[in-house]
């Protein structure tokens, strides 16, 4: 089988590594790829935003799996486009993808699923911000850009002053362009995080891993190394009621959209004194997690993603893993110019 990937970061690197390791796969391709990719696979020079040209390529090469791990090409719709030639995809519809790149939207879905999630106003207008922030504001709130910001669009606001100059750097200095183009003011919560990343296969799913944060600082996205927690009351129970009050329910409203969900769905949680609230989603691999997840699976990938993609999940055996301990590392170059 030829497969192609589609994306240029580390991550699309660990992904196209491990889809290497499966006696079935001929050839892994990466779109565009990049230097490490370049190690192990072939790139291909096609933008992650041609999707005529990623068509294209898919017909010629008699690819049998695409796995989309790029948010950019998600919410252009590929997999929709792909998945209408008959071709398998691992990655999740236009819309469903709007659960990342929309936080407006994830909202809608978490308050039409009745899913616990920090009480929220949306805007599109400055002074209507502005104004509700005068009237309303008597604890700290977290103002969001609404659009995809790559994890710096989020910013706690402990006074007004703090909340009414974000909201200017927001919307008329557009520090984020069109993302900012409305926003989002969300209650502030308190509470440990914990980060579930899970593989979908439309109306199933399976846990891969669940991740707690370190850090007591509010940060959504954080890409500080995060620690296996092993703690029993994230475990058993946990994943039971968060299957029945959140992963389930979110697929179901997903589905009354007629929207496709199939690939990896990372959840944001905020254990609070009420109990698991969700503070957003991710609907691909986390780089700060995919690295360290898949170098300990011993499950054949390739094969987990077709159980996903065919809908067979609830026919797959359980998902193996390496009890070694894994973590990763990022190193941060800064050149100076004279």
């Amino acid at each position: 089988m030829n497969i192609l990937v589609i994306g240029k970061g580390c991550c699309e690197h660990a992904i196209a590594w491990k889809l290497q390791q499966s006696s079935n796969v001929e050839c892994v391709y990466v779109a565009p790829g990049n230097a490490g990719t370049a190690l192990d696979s072939v790139n291909i020079p096609i933008s992650e935003c041609d999707v005529n040209a990623i068509s294209h390529f898919v017909q010629n090469k008699n690819i049998g799996l695409v796995v989309i791990n790029s948010l950019t090409s998600l919410s252009q719709g590929l997999a929709d486009t792909l998945e209408s030639q008959g071709i398998l995809v691992f990655g999740p519809s236009k819309m469903a993808a709007l659960l990342e790149s929309s936080k407006i939207f994830c909202k809608s879905v978490l308050t039409r699923a009745s899913i616990p999630t920090a009480k929220y106003k949306a805007f599109d207008d400055r002074a209507a911000a502005n104004k509700w922030i005068g009237q309303n504001m008597n604890a700290p709130v977290v103002i969001k850009a609404n659009g995809f910001t790559n994890g710096k669009g989020v910013f706690l606001c402990k006074d007004y002053q703090t909340a009414r100059n974000v909201i200017f750097q927001l919307m008329h200095k557009h520090e984020f362009g069109f993302a900012a183009d409305q926003i989002m003011i969300e209650e502030y919560l308190s509470g440990e995080k914990v980060f579930v990343t899970a593989i979908v296969d439309g109306e199933r799913f399976k846990i891969l891993h669940i991740d707690m944060n370190d850090q007591n600082t509010y940060h959504i996205d954080d890409a500080k190394v995060l620690s296996e927690f092993e703690g029993t009351n994230l475990n058993g129970d946990f994943q039971m009621e968060f299957g029945k009050k959140i992963m389930l329910p979110v697929l179901k409203t997903l589905k009354s959209f007629q929207s496709s969900f199939k690939g990896i769905l990372g959840v944001d949680l905020i254990m609070t004194s009420s109990g698991p609230y969700v503070m957003g989603f991710k609907v691909r691999f986390n780089d700060s997690k995919c690295q360290s997840l898949l170098i300990r699976m011993k499950t054949d990938f390739t094969e987990l993603l077709l159980a996903a993609v065919q809908g067979q999940l609830d026919q797959y055996p359980p998902i193996l893993f390496d009890e070694k301990k894994a973590f990763r590392a990022v190193l941060q170059f800064v050149c100076h110019a004279k």
